[in-house]
């Protein structure tokens, strides 16, 4: 599970008797909806200052930009939590983003080629946030509506639900530093003074 995700997310529940928040050394399911929280906070706050232009930014020509990022993990999240926890249709489907943003219906990014990434045109900063907040939302909900019977590491179901829910926080975390990076570098390019 991601150092970002478990210092943020289960701070508040390790302050308030910890303990009780795992079960054999995974999260319960208020843990987790407390890492989910988190997530989606240090995703927002990585590219609350960035501009249309700044989302599509490279570093280099086929590295992915802070917008691909952004799209790729709220596709990942979607499809992974509407495949193959609920069984359900996406939200990507459901609500017309594949359509709006002009994407195949079933790209999440996972296979893209560096090609690919160089050429993936960015949906608009409030779009993404959007479809990126009703994902995190969808998650929040699974989780309340399983309860700890369904989250239960004593039963295959509940164990197989709690390792795909670990691993998009362990996903989400890992791009939303990538972001960082972005900015970060974009942010130092523009600080060099220009050659004379």
């Amino acid at each position: 599970m991601s150092i970002i995700a478990l210092s943020h997310g289960l701070r508040d529940f390790l302050n308030r008797g910890g303990a009780a928040h795992v079960q054999n050394g995974y999260p319960s399911g208020d843990a987790l909806a407390g890492v989910f929280q988190a997530c989606q906070r240090t995703l927002t706050q990585a590219v609350e200052t960035m501009s249309e232009e700044d989302m599509a930014w490279r570093p280099f020509p086929e590295t992915p930009s802070a917008g691909y990022y952004l799209w790729h993990v709220a596709r990942v999240q979607d499809a992974l939590l509407h495949k193959q926890i609920l069984n359900r249709p996406e939200i990507n489907e459901t609500h017309g983003y594949a359509r709006e943003f002009g994407l195949p219906l079933e790209d999440t990014g996972q296979a893209y080629t560096s090609t690919q990434r160089a050429h993936f045109q960015e949906p608009p900063k409030k779009a993404l946030l959007e479809y990126l907040g009703l994902t995190f939302q969808a998650v929040l909900r699974t989780i309340e509506e399983l309860g700890p019977e369904g989250l239960d590491i004593e039963t295959d179901s509940g164990m197989r639900r709690i390792r795909y829910l670990i691993t998009l926080t362990t996903h989400a975390n890992l791009h939303a530093g990538a972001i960082n990076h972005i900015r970060e570098v974009l942010t130092a390019s523009r600080e060099v003074p220009a050659e004379s």
